[in-house]
């Protein structure tokens, strides 16, 4: 009885070390990298929000970004840029960073041409 739970028992046990020995990789605290949330705001709210060329969220909305360990933007041979543009590209408005910066919490974009027409609307609502 022994011998039949043994024979059955070793396949089993192979499965469960082959399982355990999936780790998730670690890919990015190996090379220093850290994930730094920012608050994105802007006026008026709902604008395509971009960081370096690629969307990352619709404002307002909090993204986060590669750091140093120290909070500070990373490849010290690149500028950062963060950019605010209505989804009807009536305005927009960016920022951009110097690399070895500190990393802002918040950001906050006035888009002026849309923040105009949106006041507008409001009024025109009441």
């Amino acid at each position: 009885m022994i011998a039949a739970i043994a024979r059955h028992a070793a396949p089993l046990a192979l499965v469960v070390l082959l399982a355990g020995c999936q780790t998730a990789p670690e890919v990015l605290v190996r090379q220093g990298i850290r994930m730094v949330p920012v608050q994105v705001v802007t006026s008026p709210p709902n604008a395509i929000i971009e960081y370096n060329n690629e969307v990352v969220g619709v404002s307002p909305c909090v993204i986060k970004l590669p750091a140093t360990p120290e909070g500070n933007w990373r490849d010290f041979q690149q500028a950062h840029v963060l950019r605010a543009e209505m989804a009807d590209y009536s305005d927009w408005e960016y920022k951009e960073y110097n690399a070895g910066a500190p990393i802002p919490e918040r950001v906050v974009f006035i888009l002026a041409d849309a923040q105009r027409r949106y006041m507008q609307q409001l009024r025109s609502v009441r």
